[in-house]
């Protein structure tokens, strides 16, 4: 999202964005269309926005009221590419909770 406030905001800096609201591909600002910067993860876009996300790079996510915003690693896959994950991998709060994954 070039500018997730939409313009006359705050926002400084184009950024990949996960959120709960899918982006309208067809605005140039504010993809979701709340005129807010408000979303679960993001990673500063840089000059290759239309080159897609990062497959390898820090994002600032929200990890709840007790631990706030925090820097994670994050590793994406090419679209159609599979996952291959640990034999004794445990599954993540979320998915323990019955929530649906952020991604």
């Amino acid at each position: 999202d070039t500018d997730c406030d939409g313009p006359g905001g705050s926002s400084q800096s184009a950024k990949w964005i996960l959120d709960a609201d899918a982006p309208r591909i067809r605005r140039e600002t504010d993809l979701d269309g709340d005129a807010r910067c408000d979303y679960h993860a993001r990673v500063d876009a840089g000059g290759e926005v239309r080159a897609g996300p990062p497959e390898e790079a820090v994002w600032r996510m929200y990890c709840g009221p007790t631990s706030a915003w925090r820097d994670i690693a994050i590793s994406l896959l090419p679209p159609g590419a599979e996952a291959s994950q640990p034999a004794d991998a445990l599954p993540s709060a979320a998915h323990a909770h019955g929530e649906a994954p952020l991604a």
